[in-house]
């Protein structure tokens, strides 16, 4: 059967105990102890000034950033971002504005709040306004070409964030049909929609002898001709489904999207048998299933 990628990547956070000069971590399921207000502001009055031109030096490997006249070094929290340490070293050397004026997902007051635990030093307010100005168009938006959703302008979906665009239908909707249609189920993306060009797509599948199975490359038109079309019928609902339902004043909810009760549907999905393709390079699938092929290196991974 084809399959559709409405996986949610997860990482517990951390658990910051003790100052930010002391800081040790554990892999608690437990957010993040968050300073008060009072605390925060006593902490920055005693960090210090650092240069722009400071921040921009390397820092053995750690990853600096500033926002709003902070200096931040995020490394402790880069293993758990839930987009991946990637994501913030991007930005190492430069201002959050920028990332965050296209990456707005996690542009929230709680996200702000949380950096702040990851603040070493504080910028002139000279360099704070250079920080920002020399960060513009550093990142340009690649979501440009990501398909209009009339629906969600309608009303019908609820957008938890755009860039990237995650999105649940609104609860009535579900209830429409049997069937969710295509334009109201839900959207759960990490990135842009990718640009796909059908004529020069190709499906690479890596050969394998000690499990029996041989290099090849199927076009989409290989796809559409060569194998069975497979329909089947099945609910489909995102594992962070009613995430909100979790949130309390003092517990914000890190993971994104937020969805609420609508990252669930019904479809007929249609598409190529993995075991199809499998057997197309080599495999003895059928031998395999009827018990009359022991294969032990053949491993199966289930999402």
């Amino acid at each position: 059967m084809g399959l559709a990628n409405h996986g949610d990547s997860r990482a517990e956070p951390f658990q910051v105990l003790g100052d930010r000069d002391q800081y040790q971590y554990s892999w608690q399921p437990t957010v993040p102890h968050l300073s008060t207000s009072q605390e925060l502001e006593a902490r920055r009055q005693r960090l210090p000034t650092i240069t722009l031109e400071e921040v921009r030096k390397d820092h053995n490997g750690n990853t600096w950033v500033t926002w709003e006249g902070g200096v931040f070094d995020m490394t402790p929290f880069l293993e758990a971002h839930p987009g991946g340490g990637g994501r913030i070293e991007m930005v190492a050397g430069s201002d959050l504005s920028a990332y965050w004026s296209v990456y707005d997902l996690h542009n929230k007051p709680h996200i702000h709040q949380l950096i702040q635990e990851y603040r070493v030093g504080n910028l002139s307010p000279e360099d704070e306004r250079r920080a920002k100005q020399e960060a513009k168009g550093t990142f340009s938006s690649y979501y440009g070409n990501d398909p209009a959703r009339p629906r969600a302008a309608a009303g019908d979906l609820r957008v938890s964030s755009r860039h990237p665009c995650n999105s649940e239908p609104v609860l009535h909707n579900l209830v429409d049909s049997f069937f969710t249609t295509n334009d109201l189920f839900f959207a759960r993306n990490h990135n842009s929609v990718p640009d796909v060009d059908a004529t020069d797509w190709k499906l690479e599948i890596v050969g394998n002898k000690e499990v029996g199975m041989a290099e090849k490359s199927f076009t989409l038109e290989d796809l559409k001709t060569k194998f069975e079309r497979v329909d089947v019928v099945s609910a489909l609902q995102c594992a962070g489904n009613r995430q909100e339902d979790y949130i309390e004043h003092d517990r914000p909810l890190y993971v994104a999207p937020h969805w609420r009760n609508g990252a669930i549907g019904c479809a007929k999905w249609s598409g190529v048998r993995v075991r199809d393709l499998l057997g197309a390079c080599g495999m003895d699938v059928d031998g395999m299933a009827l018990g009359k092929v022991s294969n032990p290196k053949a491993k199966n991974v289930f999402f």
